[in-house]
Order: structure tokens, then C-alpha cells, then sequence
């Protein structure tokens, strides 16, 4: 699957189980793009690509970095680690609390649940049920730009951290333009 080392838990370092549920939830949602990506099923491949689940991991960490989300620091460590997040200082971060916040009407508001908030005094984000996967859908869509512009770069493995670096350019302008949804997101990424 594409791991660096001998036991997965070493990859993990970078983003931990987040990575790990973003890894789970691009495989059960979004399986077709998932094993493209994974078994390297389209382009012209480099005879040394990059560790798939690995990357992964980048990514996750890539996007908690441009997201500027960091666990509170009066955070219970028994619990998830952004259950409460510091607000985001961030454009990037901004965007990303945004999507949460304000669904596009009628998301999130099915059944009566209320639409979600972020709050400045409690700094606390409460997604409804529908935004409660913005970030596995940028993880997603974030994995589907990185190996474009792999292809596009024909890079190798040793050219891993420069593509990462334009991932993040590309998604770092992407975000300062405050796309409302991950469609919107995906949109500006083909860009």
C-alpha cells in the first residue's frame, strides 16, 4: 500500500489518525479513485513512485498545516484532537471553518439539524452531519491533485517534496479564493 518503513505506525507520526481515517475514507467513498491512485493505474508512471499511504499521511498533514488547525491547548487529550481548535489564522483556515460554518443552503439541515457554527469565545466547531467531511473531501480531492501534477511533472520519488510544495501552492490560491463548497474546490484545483 505503500508505506516507507516496515511497520505502518512510523508513517503515521506526520499525521496520526487523522491520516489514518482520511486513508480509510478515500478507500470506502471514493474506491474507484482510490485504487487509480493507489495501484498507479493512470499516466505514464515513474519506475520509482511515491509510497501511496505515505503520501497520504503528507497530505494530511499538509492540510492541517495550510488549515492552520491546531488542538487547543486546554484540550482534553482523551479526546479528539480538534474536537476544539484555536480559530485559524490563516486565508486558508478561514475558507476551510467557512465551508464548515455555512453550508450551501439545505446541507446540513436535514431533519432539523441545526447549521454549523464556529464560535470565537468557545472556539469550538460543531459540523452538522453533512459538513462533518469537508476535510476527508479536500484530503481526497488534495491526493487527486498531487498525482496530476505528479504526472504532469513526470516525478519521482526523489522529487516527492517539490511536488508536495506545489500541492500546497495550488491549494493554499485555491482556498484564498473562499470556495463555499468542495465543489467549488475542485473546480478551482483543475484551474
Amino acid at each position: 500500500m505503500g508505506w516507507q518503513g516496515d511497520h505502518p505506525s512510523s508513517d503515521f507520526r506526520g499525521g496520526g489518525f487523522l491520516a489514518l481515517e482520511c486513508l480509510i475514507y478515500f478507500a470506502e467513498k471514493k474506491p474507484l479513485a482510490f485504487q487509480r491512485l493507489c495501484f498507479k493505474m493512470q499516466g505514464v508512471r515513474s519506475d520509482w513512485e511515491y509510497p501511496f499511504a505515505a503520501a497520504g499521511v503528507n497530505i494530511t498533514f499538509l492540510l492541517t498545516k495550510v488549515f492552520d488547525l491546531k488542538p487547543s491547548q486546554a484540550a482534553d487529550h482523551a479526546s479528539s484532537a480538534f474536537d476544539e481548535v484555536t480559530p485559524p489564522g490563516s486565508a486558508a483556515g478561514r475558507a476551510f471553518a467557512a465551508m464548515l460554518a455555512d453550508p450551501p443552503s439545505g446541507r446540513g439541515q436535514e431533519n432539523g439539524a441545526p447549521a454549523a457554527t464556529v464560535s470565537s469565545s468557545s472556539s469550538s466547531v460543531a459540523p452538522p452531519a453533512e459538513a462533518s467531511f469537508v476535510f476527508e473531501e479536500i484530503f481526497c480531492l488534495t491526493f487527486e491533485l498531487l498525482d496530476r501534477i505528479w504526472l504532469e511533472e513526470k516525478a519521482d520519488y526523489m522529487q516527492f517534496p517539490n511536488v508536495l510544495k506545489k500541492v500546497e501552492d495550488v491549494l493554499t490560491k485555491a482556498m484564498a479564493k473562499a470556495p463555499k463548497t468542495t465543489a467549488e474546490l475542485s473546480e478551482l484545483f483543475q484551474n
